[in-house]
This record gives C-alpha cells, sequence and structure tokens, in this order.
C-alpha cells in the first residue's frame, strides 16, 4: 500500500491510527488468542503503520503521525484486561 501510495503521489503527509478494539473479560478468563487480538489491533497495527511511513516523511523532512486512542486506551476499566 505504502508503495502504491508513493508511486502515486510521490510523499505522505500524514498517517492518522484510528482504529482500536475493546474486549471486556477478566485476566483469569482471557484467553491468549483474545489477548493477542486487542493487542495486535491497539498496538502492534499502531507500530506497524508508524514505522512503515516513517522512512519517508524523514526523507521529505515533514509530516506528521496521529495516533487516536479512546477513553480505554487511557484509564482502566474492571474487567476489562485485554
Amino acid at each position: 500500500m505504502i508503495n502504491d501510495l508513493m508511486a502515486t503521489h510521490g510523499q505522505i503527509d500524514a498517517l492518522i491510527n484510528n482504529a482500536g478494539i475493546f474486549r471486556r473479560n477478566k485476566l483469569i478468563n482471557t484467553p491468549l488468542d483474545e489477548y493477542e487480538l486487542v493487542m495486535g489491533v491497539n498496538a502492534r497495527g499502531v507500530f506497524l503503520g508508524m514505522r512503515a511511513v516513517a522512512p519517508h516523511m524523514l526523507a521529505a523532512g515533514r509530516g506528521s503521525i496521529i495516533n487516536i486512542s479512546s477513553l480505554a486506551g487511557l484509564r482502566g476499566a474492571m474487567g476489562a484486561f485485554a
């Protein structure tokens, strides 16, 4: 996708990471696959997006990365481990 974007537009001005999921489950009831799903979307996805665009922004000497979090990403919620 990044290669297609660069070929079409020649630059990347901004990346907005605005994806997140929430699962309500206590620690002792949270299966590993549920934890990995939440972390994959909420943390790994953000990292991969930033890592993909950063070289192009650095080469251009400009660009903005905006990471958006819900309130669930800013404070804990009882019964929501992942």
